[in-house]
């Protein structure tokens, strides 16, 4: 120790900066960790030292500590000695190790990008394995929805690669906890705020919170977004407000929030609600907002008004600072709806160009829509801040950013002023998108996406009364012998999409059978949830060559009397494309076709008992026949409870329905209807050999046709036969014989070599039709033991024989079962 000249003065600054020095110091160049005094066990304290040695051969210590506050790392560099002993440090000495401290921090400065780059990746690992909000109790104390909160979910920590001993232990104690998103303006995670009983903690240390901020809604790139400081009051105000809502975490990190929101949205106009800290000095809340607003183009700022009728203050004293405070105390969401848009007004934020259109909201009748009235002119600033050009889509289609729809050019110079467009184009803010980077993104998630589609969820869950939906559909169930598996399946992938907005089912729903059993009324009701992003279809859209009244920016679709026949393979092909394709192509009128990813799920409707042809293997499709009509007092209950606001509360019911682990590709459970629904699809060649195989075929004198090779033509008489007792339409012996090759294991059509007879050994080729091994030991299993007459040798083929004198049996015992002359 005594080799380092400023051991004891390093020391000495260690300690003064609160440190704990239980351990030794050790100048290696790399991160030490330290208790900070007056703090929890926690070790948030940071040394980074290393040694140097002059010229004159003395040896110092050099480098920087600090603490980490939240996520903010207070700096403290090591001070440079002035004397060694009784020498006094000369001026080049002073240089030297200036410029050694300064590698030192540019080190540290590479450590902490390396560090939080690591802290991003473990963040992004536990992100993706939190689960869906049921309930919490911070959000029921803030009595605010989920939104983009999740649970922190059982965490694999080998996955967590390198984690220090610290973070895995914070994360290990904060349990079952509430998940909040830390992300950047392209919606990577770079750390997550844990809501846990104890309070909130930012996790993991060392990541980048500068450039962090959680957003609620779309990010818009123009007209109005709220900021605020925390989670519960920016879900307060999107509830109130419908307005896209971001939140900083912290009134310190605001205006690091707004430059990166400015920098990718410089026409957006940022409205920072503030915290009102009145019983702190110098009120940091309407401070830090003041600052910010004052700093970043197109922002200022607003705090909670908490005075009543009377001009008296609400909160009594009370450490109540911010608009969900506010929501809480007033218990009127339309208290914060109210000021924001009286302070919106008196900005004139609220005209054409800065309000939002409520694209995703559902028309209310009598010609209000709830959206700002369109404008019949706007300016070319309004024009440049609501529209996009559009590269790759043929140049005469622009991007309606309020809206959220492609529109043809000529309607757009139909709002702006005469011979404007060359004006717009040369606007230094006009932007323009490639067709790759316009597209439907219901997650909000796609960093590829800048023109995203999709408007905002059009629609709020409210708890309620759904019993007689639910009940409804219970009832749709009832013909099946495993009818609670089939409700508790529906249910969920009618969540599941609720719970992963956009998420694609790997399934369809068929629901038919006789008119009148309610199974339109459930469906409609839930698709009421979505909005315009639902649509009833028909035959005549789906044919419809221009397809964007139904297939663009779409999320449900209820496919009422469909028919996909087994003589329309274009339609059968089409929808097999919308069920289990990753895209769709919309080919709008009057707008250029484009691609878009495909949302869609669909339920099928039909009273017909054959709506679509179901193949053998098929694992696309639930299918169920519903019982008959019930009475109509019961649809007057179910629309008694629809008008009561059922629709509503089957979103909430259906948004905190338990999972479990379905998933998008969890395999429908079988149903009789869907097994009914195969065998009508069948070709009777198909029926046929499946009889067979189930021994359920007779000959001419109603002997049971064994299972075993037989000859291709052999096989055909007794397919005429089955035709003529089953007042079938024969098909030829082609199909008949191309059916039994195509299933799997078999060999039909090649010319096998036998034997003349079972004494003629001479080698005969013959057209065969050779089961697979595995059908004919189950066909075997179905022949009782004292109705057995099969030879000995037409069994699946035995070691001990030939595959001639094999082939040879089975086509004599076929032949004699059949009654076929030889």
């Amino acid at each position: 120790m005594s080799s380092w000249v400023n051991y004891d003065h390093v020391i000495g600054q260690l300690q003064d900066a609160g440190l704990i020095l239980d351990r030794e110091v050790v100048p290696n160049n790399a991160w030490q960790k330290w208790r900070v005094e007056g703090e929890d066990k926690e070790r948030r304290g940071r040394s980074i030292l290393k040694e140097w040695t002059s010229g004159k051969g003395d040896t110092f210590i050099v480098g920087l500590a600090g603490v980490w506050h939240g996520n903010h790392f207070d700096q403290i560099k090591i001070e440079i000695p002035k004397r060694s002993g009784e020498r006094k440090i000369d001026a080049e000495e002073l240089k030297a190790m200036t410029a050694a401290r300064k590698a030192v921090l540019k080190e540290a400065e590479a450590s902490a990008k390396a560090q939080a780059k690591r802290a991003a990746e473990w963040a992004g690992i536990v992100w993706s394995g939190c689960h869906p909000v049921t309930e919490h109790h911070y959000l029921t104390r803030k009595r605010i929805q989920p939104h983009t909160a999740r649970t922190l979910g059982a965490v694999d920590m080998d996955r967590l690669t390198g984690i220090d001993r610290d973070n895995a232990d914070r994360l290990t104690r904060a349990g079952a906890c509430l998940v909040i998103p830390m992300h950047d303006v392209d919606g990577n995670i770079h750390g997550l705020q844990l809501v846990t009983d104890t309070g909130k903690t930012f996790w993991p240390t060392g990541m980048a919170m500068s450039s962090t901020f959680g957003l609620l809604g779309h990010f818009p790139r123009s007209g109005t977004l709220l900021l605020t400081e925390g989670f519960a009051t920016a879900a307060s105000l999107h509830e109130a407000t419908g307005l896209p809502t971001a939140y900083a975490f912290s009134a310190g990190n605001l205006g690091k929030a707004a430059a990166q929101i400015r920098k990718a949205a410089p026409n957006l106009r940022i409205l920072i609600a503030a915290d009102d800290d009145y019983l702190t000095d110098g009120n940091p809340g309407c401070t830090a907002a003041a600052k910010t607003s004052a700093e970043i183009s197109h922002c200022d700022w607003i705090k909670p008004d908490f005075l009543d009728d009377l001009g008296q203050d609400r909160r009594g004293g009370k450490k109540l600072t911010d608009f969900n405070d506010l929501a809480i105390l007033v218990c009127a969401p339309l208290t914060l709806a109210r000021q924001i848009h009286a302070k919106l007004d008196s900005l004139g934020w609220r005209d054409g160009a800065g309000a939002s259109s409520g694209a995703g909201a559902l028309p209310q009748g009598g010609g209000d829509s709830g959206s700002v009235p369109m404008k019949s002119m706007i300016t070319v600033d309004e024009a440049v801040a609501r529209f996009w050009g559009t590269y790759g889509l043929g140049g005469k289609t622009l991007f309606d950013e309020h809206e959220r729809r492609l529109v043809h050019r000529d309607d757009v110079m139909n709002i702006i002023p005469p011979r404007q467009w060359d004006n717009i184009k040369g606007h230094p803010g006009w932007r323009v998108a490639r067709d790759t980077e316009i597209g439907f993104d219901p997650t909000e998630q796609d960093a590829a996406i800048r023109c995203n589609l999709f408007g905002g969820w059009p629609s709020t869950p409210k708890a309620g009364s759904c019993e007689a939906l639910l009940g409804l559909l219970e009832y749709l169930c009832s013909n099946e012998s495993n009818q609670d598996e089939i409700y508790s399946w529906i249910l969920k992938w009618l969540a599941y999409p609720l719970q992963h907005r956009g998420a694609k089912m790997h399934t369809a729903l068929v629901i038919h059978g006789p008119q009148g059993t309610g199974k339109s009324r459930f469906f409609e009701a839930y698709g009421k949830i979505f909005g315009p992003y639902f649509r009833v279809l028909g035959q005549e859209a789906l044919e419809d060559k221009f397809n964007a009244d139904w297939a663009e920016k779409k999320l449900f679709i209820l496919a009422d009397e469909v028919l996909a026949r087994q003589d329309m393979f274009h339609i059968k092909n089409r929808l097999k494309g919308f069920i289990t394709g990753d895209t769709i192509r919309v080919n709008p009128k009057n707008v250029a076709a484009h691609t878009e990813r495909n949302h869609m799920n669909i339920v099928f409707l039909s009273n017909e008992r054959m709506p679509l042809v179901m193949e053998a293997d098929d694992r696309r499709h639930l299918v169920v026949w519903v019982p008959p009509k019930l009475g109509t007092h019961y649809f007057e209950e179910v629309n008694a409870e629809i008008e009561a606001g059922g629709i509503e509360a089957l979103h909430d019911y259906l948004l905190n329905l338990d999972l479990g682990d379905f998933k998008p590709w969890t395999h429908p459970p079988m149903t009789k209807a869907k097994s009914d629904l195969r065998l009508l699809g069948e070709s009777s060649e198909q029926r046929f050999i499946e009889e067979w195989l189930k021994l359920e075929l007779e000959g001419p004198s109603g002997q049971i046709l064994p299972v075993c090779p037989c000859l291709g033509s052999h096989l055909y008489k007794m397919y005429e036969l089955w035709c003529e007792r089953h007042g079938e339409r024969r098909r030829g012996a082609k199909e008949l014989i191309s059916c039994a090759g195509k299933r799997h294991g078999w060999s039909a059509g090649e010319s096998r070599a036998t034997w003349v007879d079972a004494n003629d050994r001479t080698i005969k080729k013959r057209k065969m039709v050779v089961p697979s091994t595995a059908d004919l030991a189950e066909a075997l299993k179905r022949v009782p033991e004292s109705h057995r007459t099969y030879n000995k040798h037409v069994l699946p083929q035995p070691e001990t024989v030939t595959l001639a004198e094999w082939l040879t049996d089975g086509f004599l015992t076929f032949a004699q079962a059949a009654e076929i002359e030889l």
